[in-house]
C-alpha cells in the first residue's frame, strides 16, 4: 500500500488528472479491483494452489492483507473519481449509486473448489463488500459451482458472467443456476442468436445485456429489437 508505486500513480493519478482537466467533458470512471484470492494468486503464482494444502494459515494471513489492500486502493480510486451523479461509474462502464464497488473480479473461483472458496475466499470478499453500498462482481461460467455462494454475498447488485472455452455459454449456465440464486441482476454478453433464443428469459427478470455490434446499423437494429420486445415500463 504505497501511494508512490508507479501503477498506483498511473491509475489513480490518471483518474484525478483527467477529472481536474476535463471534468466538464466526461464522467470519470474507476478502474475496479481484484478480490483477495485473485490478488494472492498474482503474488504467489502457481505456488498459490499448493498453499491451500501446505500453508493454509499463511495463505489466510496473506488473503487478509490482500482484502485490506483492496479496500485501501479502491477507496483511493473513489477519492480520485469523485461523485458522479450521486454514485460511481465502474470499470465496466455501469453506474452504481452511492459508494459502489466495481467491477471486482473473482476469477480464481474457476480453479478452486466451492469448499476452498467458502473457507479461504468468501469471508474476505464478504468483509470487502460490506464496506460499500453496492457491488458489481465479475465471474466466469467455469465458476458455476461457486455461483450460489458468491451471489449471496452482501450488497451485491450486479453479477457479470463471462463465457469460457470448452464449457457451456454463460447464458446457459445462468439459466441452469438461476433458481438456486438469490435476487441479483445478471450481466451477460450475448450474440444475436442468444438474444432471440432467450427473449422469454430476458422478459422474466432484470438483465444487463452486452452486445458486440458489427456496425452502426447492427447496433440500431438491436436497439429497435429491445425497444419493441422489452419496453421500459
Amino acid at each position: 500500500m504505497d501511494e508512490n508505486h508507479p501503477v498506483f500513480r498511473m491509475v489513480n493519478g490518471g483518474i484525478a488528472y483527467l477529472r481536474e482537466k476535463y471534468g466538464e467533458y466526461f464522467f470519470p470512471m474507476v478502474c475496479g479491483a481484484s478480490c483477495a484470492l485473485e490478488m494472492a494468486n498474482t503474488l504467489r503464482g502457481n505456488d498459490f494452489f499448493y498453499d491451500f494444502y501446505e500453508e493454509p494459515d499463511d495463505l489466510k494471513a496473506l488473503l487478509d492483507y490482500c482484502a485490506d489492500a483492496l479496500i485501501w486502493n479502491y477507496e483511493k480510486q473513489l477519492q480520485a473519481s469523485g461523485d458522479v451523479c450521486g454514485g460511481v461509474i465502474t470499470g465496466f462502464g455501469e453506474w452504481l449509486p452511492g459508494r459502489g464497488l466495481g467491477h471486482v473480479s473473482e476469477d480464481t473461483t474457476t480453479m478452486i473448489s466451492l469448499e476452498q472458496f467458502e473457507e479461504f475466499g468468501r469471508p474476505r470478499t464478504e468483509r470487502v463488500f460490506r464496506r460499500f453500498d453496492g457491488v458489481f462482481l465479475h465471474m466466469h461460467a467455469l465458476s458455476e459451482r461457486c455461483l450460489a455462494s458468491a451471489a449471496s454475498l452482501p450488497n451485491l447488485r450486479l453479477m457479470e458472467l463471462s463465457s469460457d472455452p470448452n464449457t457451456d455459454r454463460a447464458v446457459e449456465v445462468w439459466k441452469r443456476c438461476r433458481d438456486k440464486l438469490p435476487p441479483v441482476i445478471p450481466v451477460l454478453r450475448l450474440t444475436r442468436a442468444e438474444i432471440e433464443a432467450n427473449m422469454e428469459l430476458l422478459k422474466s427478470q432484470k438483465t444487463v445485456v452486452w452486445y458486440d455490434a458489427s456496425c452502426m446499423e447492427d447496433a440500431q437494429d438491436m436497439c429497435a429489437l429491445f425497444a419493441r420486445e422489452l419496453p421500459v415500463r
